[in-house]
């Protein structure tokens, strides 16, 4: 039978056993053994009983008077019996054993689980994103105008501030005047002048029309005169014929003078009538000469006003000043920039690839993460789209019949806009950066 003995080596104590080693310490034989570990315990063998060697035979008993023989050897330590070795016994499974095993299984679950967990979320994630279409490349957008003077003068007053709120018809920035006064003040001299050579043309085609009237009566009475004078002559001539003593020559030779005298008076009549006619024909040019530099005057009067209101810059938008490059006491040219107006209603161009725009339709809802305030999602509409790709109208378009051609996905850009309100959008900013999602499921008509 085997006898099993138990042995426990505390820290720091000596090994404690059921019962002693079969092994003698002192023997020669003896196999060395280490140290267990501390707190471990150790199991040992004993054979059994059986297999105990048999005790040396005693020693024959010594006659009286005899001596030891010198010659006898002593026994040495060789010749002692050797113990038989113990039978091995196979050893029974520890509990640190099982531990370290089932430790060895945990990753091996854990990575299981990991990819079972991961393929779920991932089925999940394709399920769901099946319908949608998103895109990082979609920046806002909105309405900016260019704050410029239409004169050249030096600025005098500013009445705004960086990231100010306008309104449409407020006054933002005050002019030198007194250069547009002055020329404003020349242009009325000049439109009086204008105005007073107009009156004297029309005073002149006055005289000139009266001149004419003036002709036409003498004309007539030129005419009368000389059909007067033309049948007293006549008459006379005829008397002298008939009978020279019923009228003296002298009298027929005077109605002749005096006929050919109203004769020369009335072409000097008509004449006059000529001559009245070309002074009232010049007269209505002058007149008409003069109201055209009346009016070019008083162009130049409205010009000069023009000029002198420019000296006053109001906002032509209602927004928010962005971008301020002027100060009281600089010089500006004409259409110098002097800051923006950023109008609050903006809208998104979401530059989608042309592959994604195979199930996306006008109207359907949006959903809107913006880079800067990523705790809320806006809510915006597909609106339109642009009929050509980003490259197509870039400003140096793509050749794709020169060289060798590489095809690339294109990006065609796509406007939404928000459903949401203007206070919402107060926070948003053109150029911010946002992602939007297009939810497929929802309707909308097909885009052109």
């Amino acid at each position: 039978m085997t006898t099993i003995v138990t042995i426990t080596t505390t820290e720091g104590g000596p090994a404690q056993a059921g019962r002693p080693s079969a092994t003698e310490p002192g023997s020669a034989h003896a196999a060395p053994t280490l140290p267990p570990p501390a707190g471990a315990a150790s199991t040992i063998l004993l054979p059994p009983a059986s297999a105990q060697p048999a005790a040396p035979p005693p020693p024959p008993p010594a006659t009286a008077g005899a001596q030891p023989s010198a010659s006898a050897p002593a026994p040495s330590a060789t010749d002692q019996p050797k113990e038989p070795a113990a039978a091995k016994v196979p050893e029974e499974t520890k509990p640190e054993d099982a531990g370290v095993k089932k430790g060895k299984r945990t990753p091996l679950v854990i990575l299981t689980a990991v990819v079972v967990v991961a393929a779920i979320v991932g089925l999940l994630y394709y399920l769901h994103s099946r319908h949608f279409e998103e895109t990082d490349d979609a920046f806002i957008e909105g309405h900016v105008t260019a704050v410029s003077p239409r004169i050249a003068a030096r600025v005098m007053e500013v009445h705004f501030n960086d990231n100010d709120d306008v309104r449409q018809g407020q006054l933002l920035v005050v002019f030198d005047p007194r250069d547009f006064a002055a020329t404003l003040e020349r242009a009325q001299a000049q439109l009086a002048q204008a105005q007073a050579q107009v009156l004297q043309a029309k005073a002149q085609a006055a005289q000139a029309k009266a001149q004419l009237a003036q002709a036409l009566a003498q004309s007539t009475q030129r005419k009368a005169e000389v059909e007067l004078a033309r049948i007293n002559f006549g008459r006379n001539r005829s008397l002298a014929q008939r009978d020279l003593r019923a009228i003296a020559q002298q009298d027929v030779d005077s109605t002749r003078s005096i006929l050919d005298g109203d004769a020369a008076a009335l072409a000097a009549a008509q004449a006059n009538i000529e001559a009245a006619t070309a002074n009232g024909e010049a007269a209505q040019a002058t007149i008409v000469s003069s109201q055209a530099n009346a009016t070019a005057a008083l162009a130049s009067v409205h010009n000069a006003e023009l000029q002198l209101s420019y000296t006053h810059l109001f906002a032509a938008v209602t927004g928010r000043i962005a971008g301020k490059q002027v100060e009281p006491g600089d010089y500006v040219e004409a259409a110098t920039q002097l800051c923006s107006l950023v109008q609050p209603d903006c809208w998104i161009t979401a530059n989608f690839k042309e592959t994604q725009l195979r199930e996306m339709r006008v109207g359907q809802t949006v959903a809107v993460n913006v880079d800067a305030y990523p705790d809320r999602m806006l809510k915006a509409r597909v609106q339109s789209f642009q009929p050509g790709t980003g490259a197509r109208f870039s400003l140096l378009p793509t050749e794709n019949a020169t060289g060798n051609y590489v095809k690339v996905i294109e990006r065609v850009p796509v406007k939404l806009v928000f459903d949401e309100p203007l206070e919402v959008l107060r926070r948003l900013a053109p150029g911010m950066s946002v992602e939007p999602s297009v939810d497929l499921r929802t309707g909308g008509s097909d885009h052109p």
